[in-house]
């Protein structure tokens, strides 16, 4: 089986080895179970569908460190006085917008994309 385990994520991304435990479980709960469409890669076994899903939990941990740290999208507007600062939102957490704000969201997409089986992007 191609399961990934936290021990597969901080191995690409160490800096998400602080992702709090419920977290952790909610993301690979996600990626392992029906966020990959594994039939669109090499299939439940594949070493592929194991690196997808490690982008992809990836992906995922560092956008939910990035809501933790209080940041968000693009600044889209400021202000000084009575300082105010507008965020642009994302469009989505499975729209290919959102999976190009991080580099293993990127990878993740390389990876469905550049299979033969795919017909591009398939994120359940």
């Amino acid at each position: 089986m191609a399961s990934v385990t936290w021990t597969d994520v901080t191995g690409v991304a160490a800096a998400l080895s602080a992702t709090t435990a419920s977290h952790r479980a909610a993301i690979l709960a996600y990626v392992n179970g029906t966020g990959v469409a594994v039939d669109s890669l090499d299939g439940e076994a594949g070493e592929t569908t194991k690196l997808a899903r490690t982008y992809l939990a990836a992906h995922m941990g560092t956008m939910n460190q990035r809501g933790i740290n209080g940041s968000s999208g693009t600044v889209t507007a400021q202000r000084e006085g009575e300082i105010s600062v507008h965020y642009a939102s994302p469009d989505g957490i499975n729209g290919s917008k959102m999976l190009s704000e991080t580099p293993y969201g990127r990878l993740f997409q390389m990876l469905i994309s550049r299979n033969h089986n795919s017909r591009g992007p398939r994120v359940i």
